[in-house]
């Protein structure tokens, strides 16, 4: 756990300067007592302004002797950037990986993490929700509603099955992530400190598993996805490629040789013949789109207010929309099949409280499914896109999230921190 005083990583500096706002990064850093002439050749030396917020961050670590992450989110909400602050928090609280756990712990939510002790950054967030409403009040608008879409869309999911427990061995899982239904109906799932991919029935016997061993570093597998065909392209985000293997554990190849920085999601057109992965370089996540045997086609990493902010699972329907959870964006970004004409919407509840998004699927309707980690909800969206449900409680800590094609439809859910698979049944 970080200590209040303890410096962040670059990685979660880099997501934290994703956050700010293009022109404020100069003010935030005068708030954290970093001096004009500094400021002024950040402004020289870099022409991003993400760039230039990382370098100020930095920096603010760098020069001061007892970094205090309080003071960051106090700065930002002295400057009325609440919503700001509030992913601040989140953003550590997603880079706090714990480094025990037990099956009887229970861990922090976002909403209480703190970089020393929980009880802070209760009294951060309820100090920011405190000043949300007021600010909201003060303007008088009332929050939008969202219009529940009147269609034949599952209205009521239940558990069916746990699977596994935390362990190594066949039907066990250590971090699961990534998870698809596979070409004859069984369930993929990358088992990343595993180092693997299990291949499961429903019921929770292990078919098969995938788990090469030769390559330079250990085989970190964050998703899946599997062809008509049977070939399963898997993101490998510790040797900084993507894995192709056989239904029998044949190793088919890997791509590309370059090019690809951190791979994360990962998804097939409908006919397979191209590959769409996301890519969390640096500053400037993108989507890549390949060709079923490598070769890469176009890299959708757009600018200013459509810049992708851990675009953290992948879709595609069957008119080969290119769904994306752009999780700190709080939406889904919807592309066509060349990575084109985009759209976004915003991922807000019934109530119109915006959420991190993070797995995403689609069933045989096109309808859309998106788990929620934090608030324990799996939203359910229309062909449209329209908000339809939201199925709480039923699964805790939701990652990953697979749906059948056909109905009524079947739901399997990555658990990350409890290290389990929970299906559910419409």
């Amino acid at each position: 756990m970080y200590s209040r005083r303890e410096k962040l990583q670059t990685d979660c500096l880099a997501d934290i300067s994703l956050c700010i706002p293009v022109g404020k990064w100069k003010m935030i850093g005068r708030k954290l007592k970093i001096s004009d002439a500094q400021i002024n050749k950040i402004q020289h030396d870099e022409q991003d302004s993400t760039e230039r917020a990382y370098q100020m961050l930095r920096l603010w670590q760098d020069t001061t002797h007892k970094p205090n992450t309080d003071d960051l989110v106090s700065a930002l909400e002295k400057m009325e950037l609440v919503s700001v602050a509030e992913q601040v928090i989140d953003i550590i609280g997603n880079h706090q990986k714990p480094s025990s756990r037990s099956s009887s712990e229970e861990p922090k939510q976002i909403s209480q993490i703190s970089v020393e002790e929980s009880t802070l950054v209760k009294s951060q967030r309820a100090h920011i929700i405190a000043k949300k409403e007021a600010m909201a009040k003060a303007k008088q608008k009332p929050i939008n509603k969202i219009t529940v879409a009147a269609t034949g869309l599952p209205k009521v999911l239940k558990p069916t099955k746990t699977i596994g427990k935390r362990g190594s061995d066949r039907g066990m899982f250590d971090w699961p992530r990534g998870i698809t239904i596979d070409h004859l109906g069984r369930l993929a799932v990358a088992d990343t400190e595993n180092n693997r991919v299990q291949i499961m029935h429903w019921e929770g016997t292990c078919d098969l598993l995938l788990d090469y061993k030769t390559f330079e570093r250990k085989f970190e597998p964050w998703d899946v996805a599997v062809s008509s065909e049977g070939y399963y392209f898997v993101t490998d985000a510790g040797n900084k490629q993507v894995v192709v293997f056989s239904d029998d554990n044949e190793l088919l190849g890997t791509f590309p040789d370059s090019g690809i920085i951190d791979p994360k999601a990962i998804a097939l057109s409908q006919d397979g013949k191209y590959v769409f992965v996301t890519d969390w370089k640096g500053n400037r996540h993108s989507i890549k789109k390949y060709t079923s045997d490598g070769k890469h086609l176009k890299t959708y990493s757009p600018s200013g207010s459509q810049r992708l902010k851990n675009p953290h699972f992948l879709a595609v329907n069957s008119k080969d929309e290119v769904i994306v959870s752009d999780q700190y964006n709080h939406s889904l970004q919807v592309l066509d099949a060349n990575l084109g004409n985009p759209h976004t919407y915003i991922c807000r509840d019934l109530n119109g409280k915006s959420y991190l998004p993070c797995g995403i699927s689609v069933d045989g309707d096109d309808n859309t499914y998106v788990t929620s980690s934090w608030s324990h909800k799996i939203m359910l969206y229309n062909s449209h896109f329209l908000f339809d449900n939201a199925f709480s409680n039923l699964v805790k800590y939701p990652s990953g999230i697979a749906v059948s094609k056909d109905r009524p439809v079947k739901i399997a859910v990555t658990q990350w921190y409890t290290d389990i698979v929970e299906t559910l049944h419409e």
